[in-house]
């Protein structure tokens, strides 16, 4: 039995029957799949990414820099962060979204401390903005997290 488990999600996982952007009824079906995990008290941690938006490294041409393009990825992944977690706290599960990347109007900055306090409630953790680097990816940013929370 674990007691902590992270999940990696990508962005286009998100889109669900669309081309692109968020789908919220995928989004609700992933959050039941979640439920049923918290239901038997082992705590989660969604590593979110945001292909469904922006792919950084796709970005990356005709003027665009390339620090600036991933930095435009981590941004979806904060669009989808937010979604998620709206989606999760009005189907009955309890969800925050914390992030890497310095957004304070819209979620709380990533710190382990803060990660833990919201397990520790009870809460699914939504971590948005990757690493908050460029040139790594959210794949990158799920072991390290992983590693740092224990999962």
């Amino acid at each position: 039995m674990y007691k902590r488990i992270l999940l990696k999600l990508s962005g286009e996982q998100l889109q669900g029957k669309y081309d692109g952007g968020f789908d919220a009824e995928r989004a609700q079906w992933i959050g039941a799949e979640i439920k049923k995990v918290t239901d038997r008290n082992i705590e989660v941690v969604v590593m979110i990414g945001g292909g469904n938006y922006a792919r950084g490294a796709q970005l990356a041409h005709g003027g665009v820099q390339r620090v600036t393009a991933d930095t435009i990825g981590m941004l979806a992944t904060l669009m989808n962060g937010l979604a998620l977690a709206d989606v999760f706290n009005a189907h009955n599960l309890s969800a925050r979204v914390l992030t890497n990347v310095k957004s304070d109007q819209v979620a709380d900055q990533f710190t382990h401390r803060r990660a833990l306090s919201h397990l520790i409630k009870n809460r699914v953790v939504i971590v948005a903005g990757g690493i908050g680097r460029p040139y790594l990816t959210t794949d990158t940013a799920a072991v390290s997290l992983a590693l740092e929370l224990d999962c």
